[in-house]
C-alpha cells in the first residue's frame, strides 16, 4: 500500500469537510457536513483549531499527529513500518488508539526497539480485536 498516498488524500478529504463549515443561524458557532471525517467537531474541539483560519497544511499537520508524527515532514520520511502503524492508529482514531499506543510504549518500555518489533505488537495488543 502507498502509505504516503492514502496520509495525503486524507489530509485532503480533512480539508474539504472542513470546508463544508456554516453558521447556525442565530447563533456564531461553525457546523459542519462532513462526508469522510464523522469526527470532524471532536477534532475541531481537540486540536483548538482556528476556525476562521484553516488549510490544507494544517490539515496534514492534523492527520500526522494523528498518525503519531510530530510533523507532516516527518511522516514524509518515515519508513513502512512506522507509515502501517500511523495508517492503523488513523484509520482506527475513533477508538483512541493513539492515546493508548502512547501509553503501552511508555509503560511497556517498548520504546528500545525496532520498528518492524513495534509494529507487530501493535498488531497483537491492539489490532485482533478490531479487525
Amino acid at each position: 500500500m502507498d502509505y504516503i498516498k492514502f496520509f495525503k488524500s486524507e489530509a485532503k478529504k480533512f480539508y474539504k469537510d472542513f470546508q463544508t463549515q456554516y453558521v447556525v443561524e442565530n447563533d456564531d458557532i461553525y457546523s459542519y457536513r462532513p462526508k469522510f471525517w464523522k469526527d470532524i467537531d471532536d477534532i475541531i474541539v481537540s486540536f483548538d483549531i482556528d476556525e476562521d483560519d484553516f488549510s490544507l497544511m494544517k490539515a496534514q499537520h492534523i492527520v500526522a499527529y494523528l498518525a503519531n508524527f510530530k510533523s507532516w515532514n516527518e511522516l514524509l520520511y518515515a519508513n513502512e513500518y512506522q507509515l502501517e502503524l500511523g495508517y492503523y492508529l488513523l484509520k482506527h482514531r475513533e477508538n483512541n488508539l493513539l492515546e493508548d499506543w502512547r501509553w503501552y510504549e511508555s509503560y511497556a518500555k517498548i520504546s528500545g526497539l525496532d520498528d518492524s518489533s513495534k509494529l507487530d505488537i501493535f498488531k497483537i495488543v491492539y489490532l485482533e480485536n478490531l479487525e
